[in-house]
């Protein structure tokens, strides 16, 4: 506790100091921004200005008293125990950061609608998904398009007719004139049902787009690769994106046929066929393993063996790791039922492999230098800024189209049930993508955003917003406050790794981030 025998008067001038800059800077609102704790030393995370400060203990404590409390309760300094040096020297360190740094001075953030979209949406498209076929040979239990996942039609019969496939294919030659590079994509169902499809779009893609522009793209299960598909694939510039969920009794549990038996034999032939073809440049190659109950540290070190104990897989081939998909209704949406298994394993490994100076397992890699890179990279300011973008919302429209079979267009293969916003017969309604997925969607986010002190760090988009159609506050909220724990999580983690070796994350700034 502060004692008796403080210098008073200039405690007292101390406060009042604060008192008169926070009034100018805060107006009688809060700072945006967010305390938390590594492991040697305490942080501020700025919202306005996008950048970390250490704090002395003191400072850490007031700051969460004020980020909590009113600001008068938070100033009264019987509230901590520390000698009044610490105290004067703490509140003088705050008023210089918000006076020479703008630091703590954003009370509010306002999401903008990108202002380059109209140009951008008839020039800079990148992809088009292409829905080659609603059929699969398949029944994997946690399949988007099964019975039990409301948010996307169920298997079907439709295969795509070539003359829409055509229709995409002018499309995106259209509307891609500053782009460098474009890719086709084909995705199902499973798209290798409609082998003879896929090598008509390319034929016709290389004679509207030219050929050093043009790649393609394809996600499989793998059980009905051939050897002759694996050459083909890999002498036309295809990247293979590969379903294998782990050793044979993981991937069999969900991976089935309709009769029940797992595919893993026929997936990793697959596989093997690909790699014999595609050779040094695997890395055109990748890897999607999908988590699913039931969840536990001990299965992903089961997955992540099997992975580091199979010599035919390369050790640096492209890997994404992700939970199984579930359509939750909003209403029916809570916070116990949420695993961190995969973040508690994940850390686990990196903070070891980071400490032993060697590479972490892919498994950790793909879920957590991302968001290390999102963090190490950021754009940091010098003023504080009020403005920041629609989180990680792709521009509509402007950076990939997916089209189902039957022609309708939509944002990507994530998304659930969001609107579509044209036909590849009619066109594009760009008022309908502009009024839904920037200005409606602005909107309906404001009054969680502009408050928000991860704004800047969110990595969620339209896949975490749109149910049963339309944009779903509920919906997106839930996955808001998912967003505030993992991205303190990521923060701490960012911060501990460099208070171990402040150069140790420095290979983060090469890191392409999409």
């Amino acid at each position: 506790m502060v004692k008796a025998l403080v210098p008073k008067d200039f405690l007292t001038e101390t406060i009042s100091l604060f008192s008169s800059e926070t009034a100018k800077a805060w107006n009688g609102a809060k700072p945006i921004m967010k305390c938390f704790q590594a492991k040697k030393f305490n942080y501020l995370y700025d919202t306005g200005t996008n950048r970390i400060y250490s704090c002395s203990p003191f400072e850490y404590s007031f700051l969460n008293n004020l980020l909590s409390l009113p600001i008068q309760d938070a100033l009264d300094m019987s509230r901590y125990s520390c000698c009044v040096d610490e105290i004067i020297d703490g509140l003088k360190n705050i008023i210089r950061l918000i006076k020479e740094k703008n630091v703590m001075k954003a009370t509010r953030i306002n999401i903008q609608v990108p202002d380059q979209w109209d140009e951008s949406v008839h020039t800079t498209l990148g992809q088009i998904i292409l829905e080659t076929t609603e059929r699969c040979n398949l029944r994997c239990r946690y399949c988007i398009y099964s019975p039990s996942f409301d948010q996307k039609r169920n298997h079907g019969t439709r295969d795509m007719p070539l003359d829409i496939a055509y229709l995409a294919i002018d499309h995106l030659s259209s509307n891609s004139s500053l782009k460098k590079k474009v890719a086709i994509s084909f995705y199902g169902g499973e798209p290798l049902l409609c082998f003879p499809f896929i090598l008509d779009c390319v034929r016709y893609a290389k004679t509207k787009i030219p050929r050093e522009k043009l790649y393609f793209s394809l996600t499989t299960n793998g059980t009905l690769l051939t050897r002759e598909m694996a050459d083909y694939f890999f002498a036309n510039e295809f990247g293979i994106h590969v379903s294998i969920d782990g050793p044979q009794d993981i991937h069999d549990e969900n991976r089935i046929y309709s009769n029940g038996r797992g595919s893993f034999v026929e997936t990793i032939r697959g596989m093997k066929y690909l790699l014999d073809a595609f050779g040094k440049e695997y890395n055109r190659l990748s890897v999607n393993m999908v988590y699913s109950p039931p969840y536990s540290e001990e299965k992903i070190s089961k997955i992540a063996a099997f992975w580091n104990d199979n010599p035919w897989i390369p050790k640096d081939i492209s890997l994404s790791f992700s939970y199984q998909q579930r359509s939750i209704p909003p209403s029916q949406m809570n916070y116990d039922g949420i695993d961190y298994s995969v973040l508690n394993w994940t850390i686990k490994d990196y903070f070891e492999s980071f400490q032993d100076g060697r590479r972490p397992h892919p498994i950790a890699a793909q879920v957590l230098e991302k968001k290390l890179a999102i963090i190490h990279k950021r754009y940091t300011f010098l003023e504080h800024i009020e403005n920041s973008s629609l989180n990680a919302c792709c521009m509509p429209a402007a950076r990939k189209i997916y089209f189902a079979v039957d022609g309708r267009m939509s944002l990507c293969e994530r998304v659930g049930s969001a609107p579509d916003f044209g036909n590849v017969r009619s066109g594009m309604n760009i008022e309908r993508i502009k009024q839904i997925f920037l200005f409606d969607y602005r909107d309906r986010s404001d009054f969680a955003c502009s408050s928000c002190w991860c704004s800047r760090l969110c990595d969620i988009c339209y896949v975490q917003s749109y149910y049963n159609g339309s944009f779903d506050g509920r919906y997106k909220n839930y996955y808001c406050e998912i967003q505030k724990v993992l991205n303190e999580t990521f923060l701490k983690l960012y911060c501990r790794l460099l208070e171990i070796d402040s150069r140790g994350l420095d290979y983060l700034s090469e890191m392409k981030i999409t």
